[in-house]
């Protein structure tokens, strides 16, 4: 998809990113557009876990957790609506609010010290 430049533009029904847990992607030839694909692909199940999170724990509107973030109402917003790249710094801070949303960090570090703690015991 050259020149597409926001992530939600990879899904085929665009309003539906980070709405429901499975949607329908457009497909990507070039390594370039693969990887941009599966970067909308991530931000997509990122974005909606935060949004069940949200509303699981009755956390209220965006608005009021936005500054808890570090972004601003509107850049969170336009990060839901994959309107804008989801970066590392919004998914940490996404999580601070949430809890954890990126698998791999603390469960690998997590993982990591039992695997140690098993070597030391022998």
């Amino acid at each position: 998809m050259p020149g597409s430049t926001e992530p939600r533009d990879w899904a085929k029904q665009p309003e539906l990113f980070g709405r429901y847990p499975q949607i329908e992607w457009r497909e990507a030839d070039r390594l370039d557009d693969q990887i941009g694909l599966d970067a909308a692909r991530t931000q997509h199940d990122i974005t909606y876990l935060a949004r069940q999170i949200r509303q699981h724990r009755r956390l209220g509107p965006w608005k009021d957790l936005a500054d808890k973030t570090g972004m601003s109402a509107y850049q969170l917003t336009k990060v839901l609506r994959g309107q804008a790249h989801l970066s590392l710094r919004h998914a940490a801070g996404l999580s601070r609010v949430l809890g954890p949303l990126l698998v791999g960090g603390t469960e690998a570090r997590q993982m990591l010290a039992e695997r140690a703690d098993r070597e030391r015991r022998g």
